[in-house]
């Protein structure tokens, strides 16, 4: 990154932090280390508020990491935050080492976080887990602020629709 380049573009990497930590462990020590973006190529579009990460995308932070084909950063029409982070992949993952030491990780053909409404949408082939805990559908959509989440299968073709997938690890295989 240039050292003429504007301040957002250094607020909108930083600002990538907030995804993980609203969702999965706010206070987490991961919070403190810094914030790494890498990828094949990089470019940014000042009249459109976009910063693209484009190719072998890997954004990592103490125990978190990001792997997508492409990572984009949109800011607010006026530049005042972010209005969304969409990360695309075949699939694009998720992980990330709580406090507790538990893992957890997130898969989709694209993971959408918009931090105004709180929200984060997994979409194509998505799936959650912790542990052996998994939830599994076409879309999965997280809405951190009501701590509520939605699961749907997707349209088979033939008027039937697939069914979403819920596999909890029995209460006598979990760690004390």
């Amino acid at each position: 990154m240039s050292p003429k380049a504007p301040p957002w573009i250094l607020a909108a990497l930083v600002s990538l932090t907030t995804l993980p930590g609203q969702l999965l462990a706010a206070g987490s020590a991961d919070f403190t280390k810094q914030l790494v973006a890498e990828a094949d190529r990089q470019q940014l579009d000042l009249k459109t508020n976009l910063v693209q990460f484009i190719g072998n995308v890997i954004v990592t932070q103490g125990s978190i990491r990001i792997d997508a084909d492409q990572l984009d950063v949109i800011r607010t029409p006026d530049g005042s935050g972010i209005r969304e982070i969409i990360a695309v992949g075949r699939p694009a993952r998720y992980q990330q080492t709580l406090e507790d030491g538990t893992p957890v990780k997130a898969e989709a053909n694209e993971l959408r976080y918009k931090p105004q409404q709180r929200v984060l949408l997994a979409t194509g082939n998505a799936q959650l887990s912790q542990e052996q805990n998994l939830i599994r559908g076409k879309l999965i959509r997280y809405d951190l602020a009501k701590e509520q989440l939605f699961a749907e299968g997707a349209e088979t073709g033939e008027g039937q629709q697939e069914r979403v997938t819920t596999i909890f690890l029995p209460e006598k295989d979990k760690k004390p």
